[in-house]
């Protein structure tokens, strides 16, 4: 039986209105998603910051495994940049709060695209944000141990970073069944891949980019890091996206839509 999707993206007319892939009415409404999931702060009192967090956060990487790594980073962008006028509460880095997302649908996208995953750019992207976090302690924060810099981001960043690579394989196909009975593999697989979004991608740019801008101490860096947010990433932003993207994995299967030709369902 002729799949529809693959008619559809073959059709005359069809490559005049993609972007990287994906249909440009896909991309604009999940930019408009990501929009309006960042007006809305995640509000948690014992969170590393101590602020609000958008649900901007953990949806994005659904971006990316939807529309393709390109087309989910530039979804991601629009709408971070919508949120930088509508939400401004939620930009935790200012102007550049919108690349933050964007990065962890670049990196879930990229594990996972179609027709073959793209490895060596969240393999490359991921420690160098690590290494960046690292640097920034190491030179803006004066007579500190380097053992215990190396602490900071090495717990709920570097074991995501390992996590993704190790499982975008066997995400890849869970992705790709068609059986609703075994829908606990793909929340399985989705969370793999916004764990690896949010924490390698998503937490370690804006981390780097925070320490930057306000250059906080290591020692409460480190308490936070032991302490929060390793399993604020596992359970609470990997486990949301998760928990939102099984469903709507699920209904696009069904729906008869265009399948972008880098995006994974």
């Amino acid at each position: 039986m002729p799949d529809v999707r693959e008619e559809a993206r073959h059709s005359p007319g069809h490559s005049r209105n993609l972007l990287a892939g994906a249909p440009i009415s896909q991309v604009a409404v999940w930019a408009a998603i990501i929009a309006v999931a960042g007006t809305i702060p995640w509000i948690f009192p014992m969170q590393g910051g101590g602020g609000a967090f958008p649900m901007s956060i953990p949806v994005a990487p659904l971006a990316g495994i939807v529309l393709g790594p390109v087309a989910g980073f530039a979804a991601c962008l629009v709408g971070g940049a919508i949120d930088l006028i509508i939400a401004p509460y939620t930009a935790g880095i200012g102007l550049l709060s919108p690349f933050s997302i964007a990065f962890a649908a670049l990196g879930a996208g990229s594990l996972v695209q179609r027709p073959r995953r793209n490895l060596w750019l969240p393999g490359i992207l991921a420690p160098i944000f690590l290494l960046w976090l690292w640097a920034d302690f190491a030179f803006l924060v004066q007579d500190f141990p380097m053992p215990q810099i190396l602490l900071v981001g090495g717990l709920d960043i570097l074991p995501s970073w390992i996590v993704g690579l190790a499982g975008a394989r066997w995400a890849a196909k869970q992705i790709e069944r068609n059986e609703t009975q075994a829908a606990w593999r793909l929340f399985l697989a989705l969370w793999i891949l916004c764990y690896y979004g949010v924490a390698a991608m998503q937490h370690g740019f804006e981390w780097a980019v925070w320490q930057m801008m306000f250059r906080f101490p290591a020692e409460p860096s480190i308490a936070t890091s032991l302490a929060f947010t390793w399993w604020e990433r596992i359970f609470i932003y990997a486990g949301i996206g998760a928990l939102i993207g099984t469903p709507v994995i699920l209904g696009l299967k069904r729906m008869g839509l265009r399948r972008p030709a880098h995006g994974r369902w």
